[in-house]
């Protein structure tokens, strides 16, 4: 019946369709009135077929209305399944929108949207159509490529095919070189001569993948394989091999096919469920070898099909009952064939879709020959890229900007009026984008950035658009840019382009970015925006100051003067982060107020009413009520009118889509306030759901904004695993899922640096359902997890510092005390006391601080000496530690204010000197009993924790505490330290116990003057320390054996030396050099006796190291030790001694007596020159001044320069020969593996196997040689040997520069920020030569910044460098023979510093505005890599730069900053200036502090030092100054072993002052290390200067305009004191003083401070 009527209505369809045009006119009222309408809705395909072919033959008999009408029915077909009806729908929409233009509207709108869309409809044939069709429009048929470009961004850009926008629109644009002549034509015009091709063809097979990934071209024997045994065995000759195992993207057209869109897809033949292998493959068939193989011709069984064949007969002859008697067999049977047939499909699925990924498609044929094929025509690399882009919209993206790029250049007049018209159709998409596709997005606005100067789009629409799409980056990008163009236009006079912009002021673009900065969640940049570039009051610096270090209380109170102030231009963003505060103090009730107060009628409703309301204030509103809800519950008529403004909400479809997209988790702690479970467990989905959709769209470089979206996961899960619970009917399974949540909570605590605000709401999420689980549980321990959660609260925020987070939760544990077991009341008094001691810091008055103190020890006092403590040792413990801390505290306020104790109750004073023993009130007897009393305790605490009850994490941190109170309290300069042996004791068990802080503290050991009296205690506690633990400062123990404290570690050392031999062999020979072994040194002298012969025990590390003494050019290495011979003849009185030391080493290195074949032939040059020295020996060595001519005449000789040979051998060819084992037994490792950080498994350390055969000559002074080991470990090991240099400094600082590494990475701020320096190995081997490791992956700066200039801004670099030393030489112009050091002095007092700065910016001009720009663009794939590689060199470099200053490391030209092309981290290199001598011994010194020229600032414009840089110097140098005794116990190694460098500049020092210092070697250094300590206790940078400049040029002429310009002209450094600076005003001076143009503008031109 069903069937017939459906025959008739197909039938009618088919009458009325071929009669239609009988009806006349009013055809299309006649066949809405018989259903047309409903029939094209109806669900038969052919019925609907029917009806668009009536509908095409009457479209173009109807009117406007009636288009409209029919049009939504029509384009309803565009998702259709039936290729027929969407082909039909498409021809009715292509005559429509031919022929009803001037009908406008929704009509060709919708009618143009479905048509794109049909650009990627997933039949190909209907893709080829849709693209013929735009593609041969009329205005286009013979539109050149801009004209096409315009036609694309005007006509085919749709909203509704956004997403798609990319892929055919760079489709469209490359097919217009296809009708072009040169299309076809070929790339390179002339063919290579004489040479034989042969064509090649690619095996295609998806069957011939493999795992193995082998070069395209390689012939392998797994390639001959696949040629002999090929699956498409039809052709002969060879092939190519398609050898990727898997695609990065989709696949694209087959080889057979030339059409665009007829690309592989999922919709081909479904055959491959039913059968195995491809389409056109024959089926491979196995046979069995057995007896007979061969004799019979071999049939292939008969395949066996799944599938019924209705026409055979599947009868069997013996079967005689229709069913089975045993059903239980039939039904294993029939069950066991179901699960063999499933997983037949299964796999044949699997198999199908590895098919589809291993697809391969070639779009050009392939030639061998003797060299490659270059006859390639652009039709070959054009057609794949189209296909390319359509496939991947990141391709597409990058071609597309390419693409335009490529155009404007070739654009020669009306480039303006193009780019207007490009303009305004990209605003045009920014202004009508409704789903801001990041693709498209990022299109846009990196054409504009790369573009600016033609293309601006406005701001508000920049950060709208990077907001929604998440390209937060590239908004900050485009936004500053539009900020520098905006200045420069406003420099050189009114721009047109400028002048389409809305209306905004300067301040708007700067708030518009900081809000940009905001999301990004950098706020140092913001803060930087606000302190420098917006004109905000005092206030808000020091509320920016707060928040730096995480006092939110003050920051709070900065922020309301600020709004009490009455400014009003930024009180937004002061409202903004004054609620902020309420949200980190968890102030939630005066939050909810606060945010209250700023609506009419404080009605919540009016949120919505304004966008910065509705933005800014509209998620605090939700989270603060949710707080309250979730802790004191929802019964109140404020809560209960909250939850009812909610529910109006949920009603307004705009208002809910917003919240349901926007705040998932808030609207499920509200539905679960409301015991909605159901729909809080769907909003919690919702959230998972809708952070995989932003974490798809994020930049994956974001590591701050990817770190905070997990953070708010975190939340999300605690919900989530709470409703699970919430929501089980079961019992048994509830009590079961509660079970393991309070299991969960318990393991779950926070930690030192979360973030408390998270965790305040997960804690309000856990009570929420605590109650329930105990009631499920029948007992309490949700209640008591809960209860040391909020314990652990306060114990995170007293550590952070956030006294009002740490009250709250300790007022809500106190109503629970009554019922609460004895620990929890223990821990509550002591961490109510610990907050009262934290809150002494909001008091400003002595005596109230003083008071405080005390009733915060009233409180522990009981708890102190309550017997209950004994069954918690850990908490006693803590009490002990905290009492210790308080009697400290008290101790350093009666040092700094004398005075408070006449302030108290004398009841007071006499309850605390009971306290801690004192006999009087006495203010001397109270200090002294306060510093035992603190020790005591924690002695006590020690005694308590033992490793048989304890972790020995617990009973390191203990002692560790022992040691920092002793350091803290005593006098490291006295011999009689009362502490001394509590030091020792601390620091040493510390150490046993694994604690890493205990082992940086090691140096201080050293430093100790009574160490010497307690030899005996060291030598015990240092014996129970694993002595692997000792690694990290072998040097500074080496160094200590010539010292009074040397006795004192001989064991320790000869340990050392037993276990790690080759952890000492290169330092200790080293230092062995300066060891005086005279007859009152009996003891050391036996001590390195032992140390050769454990250390030496093979002959071939002697011969090791006398063959890397040979990697160096011998002329260089001769001329090196004549030099240092001339010198130690030239001083008024010649060291014999150091004479006859420095004569026998040249000797021994330059001429060996050996004959290891040592030495390579290079040295033949020198040795006409070995008899001339033994010649002079004699005079040599008895100081005679005389020689001095001798060696003048060798020097005149060594000035030739030989090409330095490449060869390995020609330098030494026992190490060329070297392999492991060949000379001796003992492995020798690659250096550098003993770090002290972890004990070394010796056994696994990587072995020196060979060398590489040639060596890479470095450019440089020395022409140092870049040496490649081969390791055990089947890799490469680069490093570069230098001679003529003393590296132990290079050595040391790369030490203190790992040891700065660790104090950043235990500071919460600069862990967050993953501040840190690169650092790599140095190894001196001797005090002339040594290795260094080379760093892969990173260019020299400048070689970086020269990379991308052309040829013209070269030779205009070049033209500055000239002009520049014109300039400098002009005032001594008329002189001889003056050196650098009068030429520049002259300079200075000649130019003033109006001159300097004039002719210094005209020098800066010369060279690109953008050339650091310009070459971390070149390492950049992209406009977001690019802000990334911007971020991480700027905040490298200002790391960089802190560590510099405080080493007083100088002579930063460009050939001493690597870059690592990597991620932009930045490298320094060459140390060998380092503690302020760039500034006082350099003939031309350094007067600026580090390294930050113009166009390092260019980089950071418009934001400059400010943000990035200045912040982070900040935090670097705040965390370093906090640990100043760990740095300066570290450098007291340059005082104990000064290397050759140091003693050089001391003699220098010595002749400068020599009525001053009587041992210069030995105050020279301390002079250096008192510096650096005046650097880390806040010294002004100037005042550090001017004793360098002071030292070094106290006689010259020239000092006073020296410290003239340090100094500055009216400048902020020099009005500020000259000591104890805060971290903030220490920054700001080095930044005045590194960017002052009058001291650029002098400084050396090897500098080249213009770069």
């Amino acid at each position: 019946m069903c069937i017939g009527l459906l025959c008739c209505r197909l039938m009618c369809l088919k009458i009325v369709y071929s009669r239609l045009e009988t009806l006349g006119d009013d055809m299309y009222a006649i066949m809405k009135s018989k259903d047309l309408l409903k029939t094209l809705s109806d669900r038969d395909p052919d019925q609907q077929n029917l009806a668009l072919n009536i509908v095409h033959k009457m479209v173009p008999q109807l009117k406007s209305e009636q288009y409209q009408e029919l049009i939504h029915e029509v384009c309803k077909f565009e998702t259709h399944r039936s290729v027929e009806c969407r082909s039909m729908m498409y021809e009715i929409l292509k005559w429509i929108y031919d022929h009803c233009q001037d009908v406008g509207g929704v009509l060709i709108e919708e009618t143009k949207a479905t048509l794109l869309k049909g650009l990627s409809d997933y039949d190909p044939r209907l893709q080829d159509l849709i693209f013929e069709y735009w593609n041969s429009d009329a205005r286009q048929r013979d539109a050149t490529t801009s004209e096409r470009l315009l036609f694309i961004l005007n006509d085919l850009y749709c909203p509704a095919t956004e997403s798609n926008f990319l892929s055919y629109s760079t489709q469209y644009l490359l097919e217009a070189t296809v009708g072009t002549p040169d299309y076809k034509q070929k790339m390179f015009k002339e063919p290579l001569q004489k040479c034989q091709f042969e064509d090649f063809r690619m095996l295609l097979s998806w069957r011939a993948q493999h795992a193995t990934v082998a070069p395209m071209f390689a012939d392998t024997l797994t390639s001959q394989l696949i040629q002999s045994q090929s699956l498409n065995n039809d052709g002969a000759g060879p092939l190519l091999r398609a050898t990727q195992a898997s695609l990065a993207f989709q696949p694209t057209i087959e080889q057979s096919r030339s059409s665009l869109g007829s690309l592989p897809s999922s919709s081909t033949s479904s055959s491959l469920l039913f059968t195995v292998g491809s389409s056109g493959e024959k089926q491979r068939k196995s046979y069995k070898m057995g007896p007979g193989f061969g004799t019979k011709r071999l049939q292939p069984k008969p395949e066996v099909s799944d599938e019924v064949d209705s026409g055979s007969d599947h009868s069997v002859p013996n079967l005689r009952r229709r069913f089975l008697r045993n059903s239980d067999q039939n039904r294993i049977l029939h069950a066991s064939r179901e699960i063999q047939r499933s997983g037949r499909k299964q796999e044949l699925q699997q198999e199908r879709g590895r098919r589809l990924e291993a697809n391969i498609a070639s779009f050009r044929e392939y030639r061998s020959g003797d060299f490659p094929d270059i006859e390639i025509p652009y039709a070959a690399i054009i057609k794949p890229l189209q296909v390319l882009a359509k496939r991947d919209t990141a391709v597409a993206r990058q071609l597309f900007v390419l693409l335009f790029e490529g155009l404007l250049k070739e654009l020669q007049e009306d480039k303006e009026m193009y780019t207007q018209k490009v303009q305004d159709a990209m605003r045009n998409i920014l202004s009508t984008t409704k789903y801001y596709t990041a693709m498209v997005m990022g299109t846009v606005m990196e054409i504009a950035l790369h573009h600016g100067k033609y293309i601006t789009l406005q701001a508000e629409d920049i950060a709208t658009a990077s907001q929604c799409s998440g390209l937060l980056s590239l908004g900050c990008l485009l936004l500053e840019e539009t900020i520098v163009l905006r200045d420069t236009f406003t420099e050189a006079g009114p721009s047109k382009r400028f002048k389409t912009l809305e209306p905004s002021t300067e301040e708007d673009l700067w708030i518009k970015l900081a809000d940009m900065y905001e999301r990004l969640d950098e706020w140092d940049v913001v803060r930087g925006i606000y302190h420098k570039h917006l004109n905000c009051g005092e206030n808000i610096h020091k509320a920016l100051q707060w928040e730096t270090s995480g006092h939110w209380f003050q920051a709070k109170g900065e922020y309301v003067a600020a709004l009490s102030s009455g400014q009003g231009t930024f009180d937004d963003y002061y409202i903004e982060q004054m609620y902020k505060c309420f949200a980190h103090l968890s102030k939630w009730e005066e939050l909810t107020e606060e945010v209250r107060k700023q609506v009419d009628d404080r009605n919540l409703d009016q949120l919505w009413t304004d966008e910065w309301l509705q933005e800014k204030l509209l998620p605090l509103a939700l989270l603060s009520e949710i707080q309250i809800m979730l802790d004191k519950g929802a019964d109140r008529g404020r809560e209960q009118q909250f939850l009812q403004q909610v529910d109006g909400w949920l009603i307004d479809k705009d208002k809910n889509d917003l919240l349901s997209s926007q705040y998932c988790e808030e609207l499920a702690a509200i539905f679960l306030i409301q015991d909605k479970a159901a729909l809080a467990k769907h909003q919690v989905e919702r959230s998972f759901t809708m952070f995989l959709n932003r974490w798809t769209e994020l930049n994956p470089l974001a590591h701050k904004l990817r770190a905070k979206y997990l953070l708010d996961l975190q939340k999300t899960a605690e919900l989530q695993a709470c409703l699970a619970f919430s929501t089980v009917d079961e019992h048994s399974k509830g009590e079961s899922l509660a079970g393991e949540l309070v299991k969960r909570w318990k393991k779950s605590l926070p930690s030192a640096f979360d973030s408390l605000q998270s965790w305040d709401i997960r804690t309000m999420y856990r009570k929420k359902f605590t109650s329930k689980i105990d009631q499920t549980l029948k007992n309490t321990e949700a209640s008591n997890a809960l209860s040391h959660l909020e314990l652990a609260m306060v114990d995170v925020a007293l550590c952070q510092e956030n006294y009002d987070v740490a009250h709250r939760y300790l007022c809500q544990t106190e109503h629970k005390l009554s019922n609460s077991y004895t620990e929890i009341r223990l821990r509550y008094n002591l961490a109510y006391s610990k907050a009262k001691w934290l809150k002494v810091q909001r008091k400003n008055n002595p005596d109230g601080k003083m008071k405080l103190r005390l009733e915060s020890w009233n409180v522990i006092d009981s708890s102190a000496e309550d017997q209950r403590l004994v069954h918690y040792p850990m908490l006693h413990v803590e009490t002990l530690q905290h009492v210790s801390v308080m009697a400290a505290g008290i101790l350093q306020q009666l040092e700094e204010q004398p005075h408070v104790l006449t302030m108290l109750d004398t009841a007071e004073v006499k309850k605390l000197a009971d306290r801690i023993g004192a006999p009087d009130c006495r203010q001397d007897t109270l200090k002294q009993h306060l510093k035992q009393h603190g020790l005591r305790s924690l002695k006590r605490a020690a005694e308590l924790v033992t490793p048989a009850r304890n972790s020995e994490q617990a009973v390191a941190k203990a002692y560790l505490e022992i040691a920092k109170y002793c350091r803290a309290h005593s006098d490291t300069t006295q011999e009689e330290d009362r502490f001394g042996s509590d030091i020792v004791t601390s620091i040493l068990r510390a150490m046993r116990y694994g604690s890493k802080d205990a082992r940086q503290l090691f140096p201080c050991l050293l430093q100790l003057r009574g160490l010497t009296r307690l030899s005996e205690l060291f030598s015990r506690e240092s014996s129970e320390v694993p002595v692997w633990m000792f690694l990290g400062w072998v040097n500074q123990l080496l160094a200590s054996l010539d010292t009074p404290v040397g006795p004192v570690l001989h064991s320790l050392v000869y340990r050392l030396a037993e276990t790690y031999p080759q952890a000492l062999v290169y330092a200790f020979q080293l230092s062995r050099e300066k060891y005086n072994l005279g007859s009152s040194h009996t003891s050391l002298k036996d001590l390195v006796d032992q140390l050769d012969k454990l250390l030496t025990t093979d002959p071939v590390i002697d011969i090791f190291l006398k063959a890397f003494s040979c990697l160096g050019q011998p002329c260089k290495m001769l001329k090196h030790f004549v030099d240092k011979l001339e010198k130690l003849l030239e001083v008024e009185k010649p060291n014999c001694d150091s004479l006859c030391r420095m004569y026998n080493t040249m000797m021994r290195t330059l001429f060996p007596e050996s004959n290891e074949n040592i030495q390579g032939a290079v040295f033949k040059d020198i040795r006409e020159y070995r008899k001339q020295l033994e010649k002079a020996e004699a005079g040599i060595k008895s100081g005679n001044k005389k020689v001095i001519k001798d060696l003048g005449e060798i020097t005149k000789r060594l000035c030739r320069e030989p090409q330095p040979p490449k060869q390995l051998k020609d330098y030494s060819p026992w190490l060329s020969d070297f392999q492991e084992g060949k000379y001796s037994s003992l492995d020798l490792e690659i250096p550098g593996q003993y770090t002290g950080e972890s004990k070394p498994l010796t056994q696994y350390h990587i072995k020196i196997v060979g060398f590489k055969e040639t060596v890479e000559p470095k450019r440089s002074l020395r022409f140092p040689l870049l040496l490649t080991m081969f390791g055990s470990d089947a890799r490469e090991h680069k490093y570069l040997v230098k001679f003529g240099e003393d590296l132990r400094q290079d050595q040391r600082i790369e030490q203190l520069f790992s040891l700065m590494n660790k104090i950043l990475d235990h500071d919460p701020t600069c862990r967050h920020r993953s501040l840190s320096i690169a650092t790599y190995q140095v190894v001196p081997l001797s005090s002339h030569h040594g290795i260094i490791q080379w760093v892969d992956g990173t260019q020299v700066l400048k070689d970086l910044m020269q990379g991308v200039l052309n040829k013209n801004e070269k030779r205009s670099c070049e033209n500055t460098h000239r002009e520049y030393v014109n300039w400098i030489s002009m005032p001594t112009s008329k002189r001889v023979n003056i050196g650098s050091g009068d030429k520049y002095g002259e300079a200075y007092m000649k130019y003033s510093a109006e001159e300097t700065s004039a002719q210094f910016r005209k020098n800066v001009n010369m060279v690109p505005r953008d050339i650091m720009r310009r070459a971390l663009q070149y390492l950049s794939t992209s406009p977001e890599s690019y802000f990334t590689l911007r971020q991480r060199f700027a905040c490298s470099h200002a790391v960089l730069c802190i560590a510099h200053w405080l080493l007083g490391i100088g002579d930063r030209h460009l050939n001493n900053t690597l870059v690592s092309v990597k991620d932009g981290h930045c490298v320094g290199i060459d140390f060998g200036y380092a503690f302020g001598t760039a500034t006082q011994f350099l003939p031309v010194p350094e007067l600026m502090p580090f390294r930050l020229t113009p166009h390092i600032i260019n980089l950071l414009q418009p934001l400059e030092e400010a943000g990035f840089f200045r912040e982070t110097m900040l935090h670097c140098l705040r965390a370093l100054r906090n640990n100043h005794d760990l740095l300066l116990a570290t450098m007291e190694v340059f005082v104990q072993e000064p290397s050759i460098d140091w003693l050089e500049f001391a003699s220098k020092d010595e002749r400068l002052n020599k009525n001053l210092h009587e041992e210069s070697q030995t105050w020279y250094p301390q002079q250096k290390l008192d510096l650096a300590k005046l650097k880390l206790e806040g010294a002004n940078p100037v005042t550090i200067t001017t004793k360098e400049l002071i030292a070094g040029f106290k006689n010259s002429k020239y000092l006073e305009k020296y410290l003239e310009c340090v100094k500055g002209h009216k400048s902020m450094r020099a009005n500020m004191p000259s000591h104890h600076l805060s971290p903030e005003q220490q920054v700001d001076c080095l930044l005045e003083q590194a960017t002052d143009y009058n001291i650029l503008g002098k400084t050396w031109g090897g500098w080249e401070p213009w770069m």
